[in-house]
């Protein structure tokens, strides 16, 4: 059974003390230790710091994030997330949902208001649904934060409207399949792209691959 100095906390360093000079005193005492553990000093580890940043902190520092108490980092995080982005978040993409689903009941198809032409271009090569991709992953590495978080929420908001569009638009699932799209679709949504193929400043074909235009049936 340790012996315990019971007027050890009258010593004015005893703030200051080492564990081993704590150990003197009061055995078995390990506060020192854990100050210094929870005191936000990185310690050594192997881990590339741009991956893991935190990685030699065994606890992390206190912060305060909107919504959330004054506690070490990751339990604030918790906290917000747990409190805000999960039940806000969610409502907010149902509520979008049910948006989109409202606006293409009373609106229907956006089609197109001339004739098509059968005249294809290469809107999209094989390769061009990486950037979307490429986008999401990098959101994903932006860091584990509230912020970076809420930007995720949002940029779902933002990919739904999108894919609502490409849905509802006429030809733009064909040209998102093809990756080929017809000369009046390309007038009347990206008119500035149309012109710049006209002009001979882009390539109205890309890729190796070829399209046979379809017969247009007058």
């Amino acid at each position: 059974m340790f012996e315990l100095a019971p007027d050890a906390s009258t010593d004015p360093d005893y703030a200051k003390q080492t564990n081993g000079e704590r150990a003197q005193v009061q055995p078995g005492n390990n506060a020192p230790m854990w100050r210094q553990v929870g005191s936000g000093v990185t310690g050594y580890s192997s881990l590339p710091k741009n991956e893991a940043p935190e990685a030699g902190n065994l606890i992390q520092p206190f912060v305060q994030y909107p919504g959330s108490r004054l506690t070490n980092a990751g339990e604030a995080w918790r906290q917000v997330r747990n409190g805000w982005i999960i039940p806000y978040g969610g409502a907010l993409l149902l509520i979008v949902l049910g948006g989109l689903a409202l606006g293409h009941w009373r609106a229907g198809t956006i089609k197109l208001q001339g004739a098509p032409t059968g005249r294809k271009l290469e809107r999209f090569t094989p390769f061009g649904a990486l950037g979307p991709l490429g986008q999401c992953h990098c959101l994903h590495d932006a860091g584990d934060s509230p912020a970076s978080s809420w930007r995720y929420i949002l940029m779902m908001v933002i990919f739904m409207g999108h894919i609502y569009l490409g849905w509802i638009t006429e030809g733009a699932l064909e040209g998102m399949k093809t990756g080929y799209v017809d000369e009046t679709w390309a007038r009347e949504h990206h008119e500035g792209w149309l012109e710049d193929i006209q002009a001979g400043r882009v390539p109205a074909q890309r890729s190796q691959q070829t399209v046979t235009a379809p017969t247009v049936q007058v």
